[in-house]
């Protein structure tokens, strides 16, 4: 997410194409309501693209991706501010939730306690007041678990940019969700997961609002709404992978995306 400043009217002409394009079936982001990091935030030093997230950090400060947390573990949920520029708040938050899970709970200042491995995807919610507005966020959340790393990085069609705080999401063969990852610096991003996992894709949401919500891998298009257009995994082995290509979201100044054609490839 190392965004430059969007200007307010090119930020309405862009809301208006993205309207457009989602009525004719193609697809943009908006900026995340979700979102990791920690030490400061940022996702490791990047900067996102402006708006609110949740941020996650462990006990000793350090960033921590939710979406691969540790069981009997305590961590620190903040909800925090970027601006145009990349300067980070940190927000008075309320109402916080944690729904899903039983094997979780927050307290009122955003204090998590994860007492056991869940083994579900669960998330948390907060509200808090932006200029003038209560806006309530939710993060999911995952507990690490399998046999197996993937690591990749999701980034823009210019070769260069990550996409901070985009969501991977990595399925099983019953499009089960069996791991995940949040994007971090230079949009890489690395997610625990069985060796059995088959499936990966994007959360759409969580990509900003300056791309197309789609996605382009190993030379072929996907869809990155619901689990029916999935790219595939290579075979895992236990420990680490790598993918064999970037996770490339294109750019809304590219124009549309071609339509899906590697569903299930």
């Amino acid at each position: 997410m190392k965004k430059g400043i969007v200007q307010v009217m090119a930020h309405g002409l862009l809301a208006l194409t993205l309207g457009l394009l989602i009525a004719c079936g193609g697809g943009g982001g908006g900026p995340s309501s979700t979102g990791g990091g920690g030490g400061g935030g940022g996702g490791g030093g990047a900067i996102p693209v402006a708006g609110q997230y949740l941020e996650v950090f462990a006990s000793n400060g350090s960033q921590v991706d939710p979406q691969n947390l540790a069981a009997n573990s305590s961590y620190s949920v903040q909800f925090v501010n970027y601006d145009v520029v990349g300067a980070r708040t940190v927000l008075a938050a309320s109402n916080w939730v944690v729904q899903g899970t039983s094997a979780a709970s927050i307290s009122s200042n955003g204090v998590m306690q994860v007492a056991a491995d869940p083994n579900v995807n669960f998330i948390v919610s907060a509200k808090a007041t932006v200029s003038g507005t209560v806006k309530t966020l939710t993060q999911d959340l995952r507990v690490a678990r399998g046999g197996a790393s993937v690591s990749g990085k999701v980034i823009s069609t210019d070769g260069v940019t990550g996409l901070v705080y985009t969501q991977v999401d990595i399925y099983d063969a019953n499009l089960n969700k069996v791991g995940g990852a949040l994007a971090f610096k230079n949009g890489a991003f690395t997610a625990v997961c069985p060796t059995n996992a088959k499936w990966i894709t994007l959360k759409a949401v969580t990509i900003p609002d300056t791309y197309f919500r789609a996605l382009s891998y190993q030379n072929k298009d996907y869809s990155v709404f619901g689990t029916t257009c999935l790219a595939a995994l290579p075979v895992l082995s236990g420990g680490s992978n790598t993918l064999p290509a970037n996770l490339i979201v294109p750019r809304l100044s590219d124009g549309p995306p071609p339509p899906p054609s590697g569903c299930g490839q």
